[in-house]
C-alpha cells in the first residue's frame, strides 16, 4: 500500500515537473496565430522572398503530408475499432470461448490488412504508387499490369 502511493506521488510530480518545463521554456506565446504560418515558414534561397516555385513546392509537400496524416489518422481509428468489436463480443460470450473470439477478431483484422494491400489501395489511390526496391516513381498514377498467356 505503501509503495502505491510513492508511486503514486513521484508519476504526479514527474508529471507536473515534464508540464512545467515544457510551457515555460520552449513555448513561444502565440495566441492569435499571427506569428505561424508566415512566408517566413517558408524554404527560400533568399529569406523572406520566396519565389512562385518554392511556394508552389511547399504547397505541394504539405498537400501530400496532410494526405498521408489523414489515411495514418484513419488507420489508427479502425485498430481501434477493431479492439472495441473484439472487445464487445468477448463480453457477449461464455467465459472458455474467449480465447477464441479474440484470435478471430485479430485474424479477421489481418486479413482485411492483406486485402487492402492487394487491392484496396489500387483501388483508393489509383496506382500502386512507388516501390522502392524496383525503382518506381513517386507518383500515384500509374498502374502496374501484367500480361498473362501471351
Amino acid at each position: 500500500m505503501k509503495i502505491n502511493k510513492l508511486f503514486t506521488i513521484a508519476t504526479i510530480i514527474i508529471t507536473m515537473m515534464i508540464v512545467a518545463v515544457n510551457s515555460n521554456s520552449y513555448a513561444q506565446l502565440d495566441p492569435s496565430g499571427i506569428r505561424t504560418g508566415t512566408i517566413k515558414d517558408i524554404a527560400t534561397h533568399n529569406l523572406g522572398k520566396p519565389s512562385l516555385n518554392e511556394v508552389a513546392e511547399t504547397v505541394g509537400h504539405n498537400k501530400i503530408s496532410i494526405n498521408i496524416v489523414w489515411v495514418m489518422l484513419s488507420a489508427f481509428l479502425v485498430m481501434f475499432m477493431q479492439a472495441g468489436f473484439a472487445m464487445v463480443e468477448t463480453g457477449f460470450t461464455r467465459a472458455k470461448n474467449v480465447a477464441h473470439t479474440m484470435g478471430m477478431n485479430f485474424l479477421v483484422y489481418a486479413i482485411g490488412m492483406l486485402g487492402f494491400w492487394i487491392s484496396g489501395f489500387a483501388f483508393m489511390f489509383g496506382g500502386v504508387g512507388s516501390i522502392a526496391a524496383i525503382g518506381g516513381t513517386p507518383n500515384l498514377d500509374k498502374m502496374i499490369s501484367f500480361e498473362l498467356f501471351g
